[in-house]
């Protein structure tokens, strides 16, 4: 009867830990405590340069246009077949239409995610030359990509300055703070990568020169 039932109500919960009631095992998510490792330090460096690979030269499946195809369909050194891209041909561009807003996307992705990386490889990853030159590759490649992007929008261009997802900050720059900005992680590049980092070196280098064309200081730029 009601006895009954009310005493195998009562069992029930008793054998039930209520506090273990709203806990969800999630074996296929990745923790913070997980990210926070050698292994996460390396999986972030791996994500950041496809973010950069995207961002310059879009992905290989055709679902997002880089920044090298968008400029070349702005400046005709393209000519695209595909549908909906003639607001670029054109140069009536459309910053919310596919592929302007694509190529956005890609910058942020790209500048946020090299951050992360460095973050997480300065920090996680065990000393050794590889952490050296992995650490140099990085500064590098964010260099290239503040110059890109200063080198590709207008003045006003807002940009991610930290790592923090909890509290994240934007700075809004012009064209010739993306050029310092590129600089100094450029030179950044070069006091830590090592003697034999050659190919990073010569990118670095290329990089400077670069972005000093863009602030008019062909001397310094010819100096390098």
């Amino acid at each position: 009867g009601r006895g009954v039932t009310a005493i195998l109500a009562a069992l029930v919960l008793a054998a039930c830990s209520t506090d273990k009631l709203t806990q969800v095992e999630t074996p296929d998510q990745i923790t913070p405590e997980q990210a926070n490792s050698p292994t996460g330090a390396a999986a972030l460096r791996a994500a950041a340069l496809g973010n950069f690979s995207n961002w310059f030269a879009g992905d290989n499946a055709g679902n997002g246009i880089g920044l090298n195809i968008a400029t070349g369909l702005l400046t005709d050194e393209m000519l695209s077949a595909r549908g909906g891209t003639e607001h670029m041909d054109s140069r009536a561009v459309n910053e919310a239409v596919f592929p302007a807003s694509s190529v956005w996307g890609l910058f942020g992705q790209a500048n946020t995610q090299i951050i992360r990386a460095l973050t997480a490889v300065t920090q996680y990853a065990p000393d050794s030359p590889t952490k050296v030159t992995q650490i140099a590759e990085l500064y590098m490649l964010q260099g290239f990509t503040y110059i890109l992007a200063g080198e590709a929008y207008c003045n006003g261009v807002p940009v991610n300055v930290t790592a923090d997802d909890a509290n994240p900050a934007t700075v809004i720059v012009t064209n010739d703070q993306l050029f310092d900005m590129a600089i100094a992680n450029f030179d950044t590049a070069l006091t830590k990568a090592a003697a034999t980092d050659t190919k990073i070196i010569n990118a670095a280098l290329v990089g400077k020169a670069r972005a000093l064309v863009d602030k008019n200081q062909y001397s310094d730029a010819a100096g390098l």
